[in-house]
């Protein structure tokens, strides 16, 4: 349990770093995370073959998790040099999704997580080799270890989403999580100093005989073992493949908070322990194990397409529970974010969390062979999940979509169920047909309650909004709606980012607009984001030399073109330069300089955000300026109460650390930084009014005079450091503390801001 709970605060941990130097695009969250589970699958089918020569394997199993200690706690030192790294041989002006690139990041990754993770995957085939020496019965074993083994995940996950990351920062984060380690470490070797060593032919006899009075004559058939394997590698890509397309949708249904994603990652993993738990107490016991792991894949077809019904029709489900005693549950914000992936995929998480147990139960071999046979089946899974993960991402989601993606994946389930019933010996044909009847009735209700689910889903999500296009992207979704008032929105996975209604559209090009007024000649420019395009919009009606927007996802640059009326068609402009990349990354690897750069509105508490607001990012964007260059950056502002307070401020000093001279403009919203100091008047503006024509780029934008333009500033420097209490609250937006992100555990502030500030 607690190697289990360290596991998943270190993959939380490690892909956040990571994501740092590669970016957050799906190519290289998805290079990190196959690094990650193919040393998983390495440890498991290596650790499973040692397994069953090692006289003490408990020992053994002390022995990797001490390595993973070390390991685990001078991993962020690694990652450090990872960067250098990346950077030393990155080939500038590749392309995002070249091969070189994916190859690179893959290389590099699992030459930092290759070890650990190779000792991660070999704990579990080694400690159920070395509890056998304590019970004989197998089944039971695999069961419970596998159960409190997730069940410590689900621990870390919590641990880490909640409390962890947000409190005491990444590397401390992975600190605690090599103590934990090391507390394995030591309890293992206690246990395995009690245990008599036990000479590894009297091992492999004695498992042997207990595999063969816990299995029927069918389930230890080499041939029926080889056709469990497979399929539970087939499993595994379907499993990862499935959980990958649910939280493209539960994005849509949630929050966007890191919290939402923790909680969907923790319902995932309280699946698999429950599953594996409650198959527990029968595992000794002599049933026809194949035909029930051929019922649980046909189960599990069925719920997945049971699920796009409930997903389809969640707004009514969750109305319908708002009238039972669950109210007030419900009722708390949490609720809802607990209460809907526990409704759409609790049930075949749970399914698929007693396979593995079961598999197990039916593959280890009557010869004794339980670490080799253990690893072998353990490690087809999760490289199964690798090509499950890859494929979702990078083809049945754009490609298909969400439903029909699901729909072949329970194709896949459906079919491993049917080969499973037709080599299951007698009363195969009625197996199979039971198996057939099953899905045929799930793929009848799904067709008729919920044939359009993506659209249903997003229609309930934003109700009384008419639909104008949905896309689903490898990046995000996005749909663009229109409202009563015939306003059109645009949404990145259920969030908000952007429209057409004055107000914001108004905000939104003065964003764009401020600093390329202030600046004496912008010709180099940059937006991170592109949203619904009318920052950049205005960014390109001053006409600069050179115009890089750079976008993580492409379905975002396909939304936008709904919004040309009020973008200046910004995606047609003569000199843009537009990169599907992450933002950060560009300025990490980028040597252009620029005279702007500013970003479209990202709400810094969505998951993820929080790379674009910590110190860090700020440093490479400060070093990315020409001598007078500037940088614009949103303050989000939620309201005139304490804990808004405390956000702001955070996020006002965390700037100021990294630009010598910031100045608050647009009744507090904006920042302006440069490297020189910012001497703005109005008599400057009005000396370059006419020569750069501004009356005409200006012209209806309601800030179209220098009085205009003046009347949004707020704060000088030295004002600004006062109401931000700048060396005075040490406390800033780091890699290392993403403070805003994790809000919920984020310091608490007071005060307000004066007068000139606005709210």
């Amino acid at each position: 349990m607690v190697s289990g709970a360290s596991g998943l605060i270190y993959q939380i941990s490690w892909i956040r770093l990571l994501a740092l130097t590669f970016g957050v695009t799906i190519y290289a969250v998805s290079t990190v995370v196959a690094a990650f589970m193919g040393g998983l699958a390495l440890g498991s089918f290596i650790g499973g073959r040692f397994a069953d020569r090692a006289r003490r394997p408990i020992l053994w199993y002390a022995a990797a998790e001490l390595v993973v200690a070390v390991m685990g706690r001078f991993s962020p030192t690694a990652l450090d040099w990872v960067q250098h790294a990346y950077l030393a041989l990155y080939p500038h002006g590749s392309d995002e999704a070249a091969l070189g690139v994916i190859a690179l990041r893959f290389i590099l990754a699992a030459g930092v997580l290759l070890i650990p993770t190779t000792m991660m995957g070999a704990t579990l085939p080694l400690m159920v080799k070395g509890s056998l020496a304590i019970s004989r019965s197998i089944g039971p074993r695999i069961s419970w270890l596998y159960a409190t083994n997730t069940g410590g995940a689900i621990l870390g996950t919590i641990a880490a989403g909640f409390f962890l990351i947000g409190t005491l920062g990444i590397n401390a984060s992975i600190s605690i999580a090599a103590s934990l380690n090391l507390t394995a470490a030591v309890a293992a070797l206690l246990l395995g100093a009690a245990v008599r060593p036990t000479n590894s032919e009297e091992l492999r006899a004695s498992t042997g005989h207990a595999a063969a009075a816990e299995a029927t004559d069918s389930d230890v058939s080499p041939g029926v073992r080889r056709l469990v394997i497979l399929t539970f590698a087939v499993q595994g890509f379907a499993s990862l493949a499935y959980e990958v397309i649910w939280t493209r949708i539960l994005a849509i249904l949630l929050d966007g908070s890191t919290y939402a994603f923790s909680i969907v990652l923790a319902t995932v993993l309280v699946g698999i322990a429950l599953g594996s738990a409650l198959v527990g107490p029968f595992m000794s016991r002599n049933l026809p194990w194949l035909r029930v792991y051929t019922l649980l894949q046909a189960s599990v077809a069925s719920l997945a397409l049971i699920g796009l019904v409930e997903f389809g029709r969640i707004r009514g489900i969750m109305d319908r529970l708002e009238l039972t005693p669950l109210r007030a549950f419900l009722d708390w914000h949490y609720g809802h974010l607990i209460a809907i992936p526990v409704i759409a995929i609790l049930p075949p998480m749970i399914l698929l969390g007693a396979s593995f147990p079961i598999a197990a139960r039916i593959v280890v071999s009557a010869r004794g062979n339980t670490g080799r046979d253990l690893g072998v089946l353990y490690a087809g899974n999760t490289a199964g999940a690798i090509l499950g993960s890859w494929m979702a991402g990078f083809f049945l989601l754009p490609a298909l979509g969400s439903q029909a993606a699901i729909v072949v994946l329970t194709l896949v389930n459906s079919t491993l169920a049917i080969a499973l019933a037709l080599a299951s010996g007698r009363g195969r044909m009625r197996l199979t047909a039971t198996v057939a009847t099953m899905i045929g009735v799930s793929f009848l209700l799904m067709f008729v309650l919920a044939p359009n689910m993506y659209q249903r889903v997003v229609a309930g999500r934003f109700p009384g909004q008419e639909t104008l296009w949905v896309g689903e992207g490898q990046e995000t979704s996005v749909a663009v709606m229109r409202n009563p008032a015939g306003d059109r929105n645009m949404y990145m996975n259920g969030q908000h980012q952007g429209g057409d209604d004055p107000g914001m559209v108004s905000f939104h090009r003065l964003l764009g607009h401020l600093a390329m007024t202030i600046h004496p000649d912008p010709q180099d420019v940059l937006i991170v984001g592109l949203g619904g395009g009318v920052t950049a919009g205005a960014l390109s009606q001053h006409q600069p030399r050179r115009l890089d927007i750079v976008e993580l996802s492409d379905t975002v640059v396909q939304g936008a073109k709904y919004f040309s009326h009020v973008n200046a068609d910004v995606l047609g402009y003569r000199n843009l330069n537009l990169r599907i990349d992450d933002g950060r990354n560009h300025l990490l690897l980028t040597d252009r300089k620029y005279d702007v750069i500013t970003a479209d509105v990202i709400h810094p508490r969505n998951a993820g955000s929080a790379v674009l607001y910590s110190y860090e990012y700020y440093e490479l964007a400060r070093r990315a300026l020409k001598p007078g260059g500037l940088m614009v950056q949103w303050l989000e502002d939620r309201g005139d109460n304490p804990d808004n307070m405390a956000q702001r401020k955070l996020m006002a000093r965390t700037f100021m650390t990294a630009f010598p001279h910031v100045q608050m403009w647009a009744f507090g919203a904006l920042l302006i930084g440069s490297n020189e100091p910012l001497n703005v008047n109005q008599a400057t503006l009005e000396g370059r009014w006419q020569r750069r024509n501004l009356d005409r780029v200006l012209a209806g934008t309601g800030f179209d005079s220098p009085e205009a333009i003046m009347s949004f500033y707020n704060l000088s420097d030295q004002q600004l450091r006062e109401w931000a209490e700048f060396g005075t609250d040490p406390r800033i937006m780091t890699d290392d503390h993403p403070y805003v992100e994790y809000f919920l555990t984020m310091p608490e502030g007071t005060g307000a801001p004066n007068a000139g500030a606005g709210g």
